[in-house]
């Protein structure tokens, strides 16, 4: 049986993950934890990205904290706002 990686899920899989994250970055934000909340906010970010990477492409997403670069594989058009949003939280990830 293969063994299965952290990367070798399923895009619902992906989403799942990308919203709880998103529930634990804003409960981080509440309780004033910012510098959590932003890292966590990042994975979310991250995850969903990589979901929609599996949802249209129909394979693993790359290896990657990247959000610039996650984004433009699946050639998502991301306005300049948010492009500017991508890069800031992009800072945050965990390497």
């Amino acid at each position: 049986m293969p063994t299965r990686t952290r990367h070798d899920l399923s895009a619902d899989a992906w989403l799942r993950q990308a919203e709880r994250d998103l529930r634990a970055a804003e409960h981080l934000l509440a309780g004033g934890f910012f510098p959590h909340a932003t890292v966590i906010a990042h994975l979310a970010v991250e995850k969903a990205l990589k979901g929609a990477y599996r949802a249209r492409l129909d394979r693993h997403p790359p290896v990657s904290h990247n959000l610039q670069y996650l984004a433009e594989r699946i050639n998502l058009t991301v306005p300049a706002d948010l492009r500017a949003a991508l890069d800031l939280l992009s800072d945050e990830s965990i390497l």
